[in-house]
């Protein structure tokens, strides 16, 4: 228990870490903003939200309609304190020390505000009933006990933090934006292609939709922001190629990359290499494309796959690094020899197997992409994105996870050579890099 708890602390960290890059950016005007909003209440607030979440999505949100924030800010807050009021006269006619009836006025106005957690957020999306939303998803993806203690070091920092000399408005601006950090996760980690699809966990096959997986990066050096998709183990010629395919090109042209990195493991056999040949002729139109090999790859033919590639127009990652002039980013593989590297302010290493990663250089690169392991295709639980018995085999099968301050983020997967999953959704991987 007390290691769980730590880890949900860290989770928090990282969480206001992440939110003080972004609002320490002068190019957003994320701080001018909250300084113009401090006096308007719930209301200027839930504005502020919304522009922060716009900034977070890099796209303008669409409004319905007139949101009324201060109301639902009053309810909010009234409906915790009075649950905490509840739990403390619980504890005084129980006749229980004061300190323990302060500490339960305290745990009854986070198990309330926990519920509510995503209350301002669900409403900046349109949501018609948002106290159920911020429920449901709440208890879905986190439960209120987690909830709790990785909500109590937010809530902390913003209130002690201006006391502490960190000042009291920044302190609660952090704090917003990592609960819109967090909604982000939470949101983004359910099964965007479940509605209206069978409940069972079980796939076979590309049976079930293609799902896009968002992570968000807050990168060392600033930049003005960009969005890479990362599409890993294609694995055509095994089964329902033309389908993969077709959902994976819908897929990019609806997330808008600006990069993709093509992650290896293209084909199984010659069946699928005129449907991939034409995908990637598809898809170098909209951006550029960078690939690496996988170790299928090289049963296939390496040097055939970087000819198709390459008269394709897509750069090899092992040969040339792909730089970014605009936004001082570089995409890498390890195998790139180094006077080919060039240098930007931002690396970001891209390799197939995480352990291809050059362990001992990570704090080099601002991001490592890898894929490879599949999520082991069947998953009976998560943990701290850990995929189980997936991560008791392989130490690096997971979903995200900062190796000496750098971010590793692990796709599942568009397809397998065994097509058999068990609560392991296919993905493609769009990583928003702040």
């Amino acid at each position: 228990m007390r290691k769980e708890i730590q880890e949900w602390i860290r989770h928090q960290q990282d969480l206001l870490h992440r939110s003080a890059q972004i609002f320490d950016n002068p190019g957003n005007g994320l701080a001018e903003a909250a300084r113009r909003s401090v006096r308007g209440g719930f209301a200027s607030g839930g504005e502020w939200m919304g522009e922060a979440l716009a900034i977070l999505r890099r796209e303008p949100l669409e409004v319905a309609e007139k949101r009324d924030f201060a109301s639902l800010g009053v309810w909010k807050y009234a409906l915790c304190g009075l649950s905490g009021l509840a739990c403390f006269s619980l504890s005084m006619f129980l006749h229980v020390h004061p300190i323990i009836s302060l500490l339960s006025f305290v745990c009854g106005f986070y198990a309330a505000e926990v519920q509510m957690l995503f209350l301002f957020p669900f409403v900046l999306d349109g949501s018609t009933s948002p106290f159920q939303d911020s429920s449901h998803l709440m208890r879905k993806t986190i439960g209120t006990r987690r909830a709790v203690f990785e909500v109590l070091p937010i809530a902390a920092f913003m209130i002690f933090g201006g006391i502490l000399g960190r000042g009291f408005l920044r302190s609660w601006t952090l704090g917003c934006i990592s609960i819109l950090l967090w909604y982000e996760e939470v949101r983004n980690r359910e099964c965007v292609g479940a509605v209206g699809e069978s409940p069972s966990k079980l796939e076979m096959g590309a049976a079930r939709r293609l799902q896009l997986r968002t992570e968000q990066v807050a990168l060392r050096n600033r930049t003005s922001g960009i969005r890479v998709l990362y599409l890993s183990d294609f694995h055509l010629g095994v089964c329902a190629t033309k389908k993969i395919l077709a959902e994976t090109l819908v897929m990019v042209r609806e997330s808008r990359p600006e990069v993709i990195i093509l992650g290896g493991d293209f084909m199984d056999n010659r069946s699928g290499e005129q449907g991939f040949c034409e995908f990637v002729k598809s898809i170098v139109e909209i951006c550029p494309v960078a690939a690496i090999p996988g170790n299928h790859d090289l049963f296939y033919g390496e040097k055939r796959v970087r000819r198709l590639l390459k008269e394709s127009g897509v750069t090899w990652l092992p040969e040339q690094s792909l730089r970014i002039e605009s936004h001082d980013l570089q995409f890498e593989s390890p195998l790139c020899p180094f006077e080919k590297r060039g240098s930007a302010g931002n690396r970001v290493l891209c390799v197939h197997d995480p352990e291809e990663t050059p362990w001992k250089r990570v704090s080099e690169y601002s991001l490592v992409l890898a894929g490879h392991l599949h999520g082991s295709q069947f998953v009976l639980a998560e943990r701290n994105g850990a995929l189980y018995p997936g991560r008791f085999f392989f130490r690096w099968n997971v979903l995200r996870e900062e190796v000496q301050g750098t971010p590793l983020l692990v796709s599942r997967g568009l397809n397998d050579t065994l097509p058999l999953r068990w609560n392991c959704p296919r993905e493609a991987l769009l990583c928003e890099l702040l």
